[in-house]
């Protein structure tokens, strides 16, 4: 082997062990990142739980706030939502006579 092909053959080592570093590197980080991405999941599934039960739950507030006469939005959308609760009861009490 000549000096020219051990200068060659030594860059290409030298090269080869600067992606094999990088390659570590980089596995390293996507494991980093899907780490982060399942925590960021974990957290968004929370999140969307707390918004549906607050969403429930403040349902419920406005609707026992109309039976009590006192509406957040208007007193219009108030009687609505008891004209369409009268209406509800009304179905239900004919279908138990019939």
């Amino acid at each position: 082997m000549t000096h020219d092909d051990e200068t060659r053959f030594e860059a290409f080592e030298e090269k080869l062990r600067q992606l094999i570093e990088r390659h570590e590197a980089l596995k390293a980080e996507n494991l980093g990142l899907r780490d982060r991405l399942a925590d960021a999941e974990a957290d968004l599934a929370r999140s969307r739980g707390d918004f549906a039960r607050l969403e429930t739950s403040y349902k419920n507030l406005k609707a026992s706030r109309v039976l009590e006469g006192i509406d957040v939005d208007d007193i219009g959308g108030t009687r609505e939502r008891l004209t369409r609760l009268v209406r509800e009861v009304d179905r239900c009490i004919a279908l138990l006579n019939a």
